[in-house]
């Protein structure tokens, strides 16, 4: 139950922040913020758990990191661990 719970926040964060972005290039608007800054590692860690593509839903979302991925600080910062070696076994 709280597993379900905590999924369903995460969906609904992830509506509120589709519709924040509404097409513009970053959140707050046509430049890059803070507020992209802060987001960005989240949303990357969030798109390489594997098992589940919780971003595959939110089109506006995955453009939006692609973006972030592209800058030179994205290109940088956001190079996450391979997680797939944590599945478990079996």
């Amino acid at each position: 139950a709280a597993l379900a719970r905590a999924e369903a926040a995460v969906e609904q964060t992830l509506a509120v922040l589709e519709r924040q972005l509404g097409g513009q290039d970053f959140l707050c608007g046509a430049r890059f913020s803070l507020a992209d800054a802060l987001l960005a590692p989240m949303l990357d860690y969030l798109a390489r758990i594997p098992g589940r593509e919780w971003l595959a839903a939110w089109p506006g979302l995955m453009a939006y990191l692609q973006r972030l991925r592209q800058r030179p600080s994205g290109r940088e910062v956001l190079v996450a661990p391979d997680f797939a070696e944590l599945r478990p076994a079996g």
